[in-house]
């Protein structure tokens, strides 16, 4: 069996979480320390470390041991050295900390779109300017148009890899073209995703001192409630995002949750073999039903529908999570709909099938053409504009 925990530029895992929902109640506890009312455990050895957590007394020096325990474990599953590490206490920081560290006033940082609403700050203390780039081709990765976008103001671009709406993925080559091209603009790769896709580009940090990669505790590893993300990197730049880096520090409770979740290999790969599993079979049925669907190499898929607004309402109103694509006009149509399990799947077919067809599926447009042979000319064409004989 593969060891994830030192495999950092080809990973292959599967998933299924545990299905109980209970939650570990802290008024069982001496802590201070709460979960949240949401929080679902993702599995037995988190909910393990949890518990053992609010049984402690949670010193200062427990809170050291809880940081060196977390830095450990995120050097054995990203296989770089503890100097290419900074951990952040929350999933919305690291861009925006990266961002005030390497840039002045006036730089320009090249946003590529879509992107998740909070996941990149629209404002920068240092005054910098934010350029989006919307490529021509936002189902595909388009190395060449960030390259022309870049100009000599540029400092920074933002690129999530796979993207955080609509999964699209940029392989190392094309990664090196844009790094090789734009000489020595700093890059951020986002790997919020990185456990579902199985493939990371960390290990180019170890070539390049101009590249950052993002990851998360709030995707694959289900501590949603406990935010918790961390960032790799050239010692240089750790270096001096720790000298700008103010906030507060990192949730000791968070950090109990996500050390313990590293090390959970089977519990990661049950919970992406689940996602995988259920992306299949919506695709599926939702093909079958006459809606057009992209499968991503993250937790969510596409689906193309005719009344994306109302879709949402009714999807929502069973509570599916479900978002729209705003921040791009050619996928106006699409709606980014969750993969979380088996029943998560169920109550999206249920509330597509009981919700008007015309919601879901788009209206044939042109003129119909209706063929058939002439002892059937009797038969009125139905709906047509054209009947032509054979």
């Amino acid at each position: 069996m593969q060891d994830l925990s030192i495999n950092n530029m080809d990973v292959a895992v599967g998933l299924k979480p545990k299905t109980g929902n209970s939650v570990f109640s802290p008024a069982e506890t001496n802590s201070s320390d709460t979960l949240p009312p949401s929080f679902r455990h993702p599995s037995e050895r988190v909910m393990d470390s949890i518990q053992r957590f609010f049984q402690g007394n949670n010193t200062t020096a427990d809170y050291g041991i809880h940081a060196n325990n977390l830095a450990a474990g995120i050097y054995r599953y990203s296989n770089l050295p503890e100097e290419n590490i900074f951990i952040f206490s929350d999933t919305d920081q690291p861009a925006g900390q990266i961002i005030k560290t390497l840039t002045a006033p006036g730089d320009t940082v090249l946003v590529c779109q879509p992107i998740d609403d909070n996941t990149f700050p629209e404002e920068s203390s240092n005054d910098i300017d934010i350029q989006y780039f919307d490529s021509t081709t936002p189902l595909m990765a388009d190395p060449e148009g960030i390259i022309n976008a870049v100009t000599a103001k540029t400092r920074v671009i933002y690129l999530a890899n796979p993207n955080l709406c609509t999964g699209t993925i940029y392989g190392i080559d094309e990664i090196e073209t844009i790094i090789d091209t734009t000489n020595n603009v700093k890059i951020i790769l986002d790997e919020t995703y990185y456990e579902y896709y199985g493939t990371s580009l960390a290990g180019l940090i170890r070539q390049y001192d101009n590249i950052t990669v993002i990851r998360s505790f709030s995707a694959a590893f289900g501590l949603d409630e406990l935010p918790c993300s961390y960032i790799l990197a050239s010692p240089e730049n750790i270096a001096s995002i720790k000298h700008t880096y103010t906030e507060d520090n990192i949730s000791p409770l968070s950090m109990v949750a996500a050390a313990a979740v590293l090390t959970d290999h089977e519990y990661l790969k049950s919970r992406i073999l689940t996602v995988k599993e259920n992306m299949t079979y919506l695709a599926i049925r939702l093909r079958g039903i006459g809606i057009p669907v992209l499968t991503t190499p993250a937790d969510f898929l596409l689906a193309e529908v005719a009344n994306p607004v109302q879709v949402i309402s009714e999807l929502r109103s069973t509570g599916i999570e479900v978002r729209k694509i705003d921040n791009d006009n050619q996928l106006q149509n699409y709606i980014s709909i969750p993969i979380i399990d088996d029943n998560y799947s169920t109550n999206i077919i249920e509330t597509f099938m009981h919700m008007p067809r015309q919601l879901y599926v788009h209206k044939p447009t042109g003129p119909k053409l209706i063929l058939h042979r002439s002892e059937e000319h009797q038969i009125e064409p139905v709906n047509s504009d054209e009947t032509v004989e054979v």
